[in-house]
């Protein structure tokens, strides 16, 4: 059985992504042709516009050396079982840039592995942003989540929202997206076809059939998906215990405490302070250092 404690669950190696190896610019040589009588030169502006896209083009690719570098050096360190220094060199792999599945999977791993277990869900919550049913991430998470201090409300009891809600979960947002627009698709497809196709009514009306259950079983999810990714800010407490009061100052009277790991619904910010809202309902003010939002 698979768990981050046993030592025989190794690490996704260097190279298994594309990630790992970014392509690099090869200009090539070659002679320039005259112009071609009565066509303009290309001039100054046209210079100009292709130094800018190359000036681009090497930025971006020194960024994705400076995040490939520290993630492979993140992943020696983590074979060391130098488990904080693995964590400091994901992380700069982060801030030079990379946004990879794999770097969040490694991150979250050595955060549980040095004792930071906010910082573990908060990394896997953040790889399952971008792969919702990466089965790695999935599991990881339930595994951290075992160890969580605060207990989370009870799952909904009405099975249509469950089923629901575990399908919204197993899909992104461009996939519930381009699920819909499918059904949108078919739809009018047999909307124009229904004149031309006059001895085929059975065929259009089994397309517009297939449109319209694509429809209302994607339309819902991309609407709670993009709804949840655009329209709700998370984020998950990573400090070990952070205290929740009832105004944004530092005096005001402690409503409740949270502790690492805990979801949160970030409502607005002020100064030092975010008022936050936890999965029962509570809301109150937390210090915006004891925790990482969750990116959508």
């Amino acid at each position: 059985m698979r768990g981050l404690g046993l030592e025989s669950w190794g690490l996704r190696v260097a190279g298994s992504g594309c990630f790992l190896h970014p392509s690099s610019l090869k200009p090539q040589a070659s002679r320039p042709c005259p112009p071609r009588p009565g066509t303009r030169n290309p001039g100054p502006a046209l210079i100009f516009a292709l130094i800018v896209i190359l000036l681009i083009a090497f930025a971006a690719n020194a960024h994705a050396d400076a995040s490939t570098e520290q993630y492979n050096r993140g992943n020696a360190l983590y074979a060391a079982q130098k488990f904080p220094e693995a964590l400091a060199a994901y992380q700069a792999a982060l801030d030079a840039g990379a946004d990879d599945p794999d770097v969040y999977l490694n991150f979250g791993n050595a955060a549980y592995r040095a004792g930071s277990l906010g910082l573990a869900v908060w990394a896997y919550e953040m790889g399952l942003r971008l792969t919702p049913r990466d089965p790695d991430l999935r599991f990881n998470l339930r595994y951290a989540e075992a160890f969580l201090r605060d207990e989370l409300p009870p799952a909904d009891d009405v099975l249509l929202l469950r089923v629901g809600r575990a399908a919204a979960h197993w899909l992104t947002a461009d996939e519930a997206l381009a699920g819909a627009a499918g059904g949108w698709l078919l739809l009018g497809l047999s909307a124009l076809l229904w004149g031309p196709w006059r001895g085929r009514r059975f065929a259009v009306v089994a397309l517009a059939g297939i449109g319209l259950l694509l429809l209302l079983s994607f339309g819902p999810l991309a609407a709670w998906r993009v709804h949840d990714q655009l329209g709700v800010h998370k984020a998950v407490v990573v400090a070990d215990q952070a205290v929740v009061r009832t105004a944004p100052a530092p005096e005001a009277k402690e409503a409740f405490t949270v502790h690492a790991g805990m979801r949160l619904e970030l409502i607005e910010a002020r100064d030092r302070y975010s008022r936050v809202r936890i999965p029962t309902g509570f809301e109150g003010w937390i210090e915006r250092d004891s925790y990482r939002a969750v990116s959508p």
